[in-house]
Formats: C-alpha cells, structure tokens, sequence
C-alpha cells in the first residue's frame, strides 16, 4: 500500500503544481483549515479517504482511470496477502 500512497501522492503534487494552486489553497478546498493535509498525501504518508479522491481529481483534473488502476493494483496485492496468510494458517 506505501506504493500506492507514494504514487497517489506524486498524481495529487504533479497535478497540484500543474494548477498553481497551494498546499494551503487545495486544502481549503477540501475543507481543511491546514496545508498539512496535502502535505501528508503528497508524501505518501497518509491514506486519501475516497471521497476526498473524488473531490482531488475534479480540482485538479486528475485522470480518475489513473487513479483506479493505482487503486485496484494495491488492493489486489492487499487481498492476495491476505488470502494466501488465510490459507497458510490452515494448511
């Protein structure tokens, strides 16, 4: 998942820069008082809640395919792990 977090983080900062817009503008936009909250996304440290995607890629006109394939990639490998853990402990 850090991966994903990491490449989530470089989408949401390259588009970000793209758009001239702040740390501290976007996450007025998204309703946070803060710049840390873009802050922490950009550097892969912080999980991006879902809907908070959906508003990331309106405001900076992120490609949503993009953003889907980083996730579905990440959350298969989670479930693949999870899965073979399950069957290792039954085995």
């Amino acid at each position: 998942m850090k991966k994903c977090f990491d490449q989530l983080g470089k989408l949401v900062k390259d588009h970000r820069e793209k758009a001239e817009v702040s740390q501290l503008e976007l996450s007025k936009k998204l309703g946070y008082g803060s710049a840390q909250f873009v802050s922490l996304i950009e550097r892969g440290v912080s999980r991006v809640p879902i809907v908070t995607l959906g508003k990331l890629i309106v405001l900076l006109d992120i490609p949503e395919k993009k953003v889907i394939k980083l996730l579905i990639a990440a959350y298969q490998d989670e479930i693949v792990s999870a899965i073979n853990e399950g069957k290792e402990e039954v085995s």
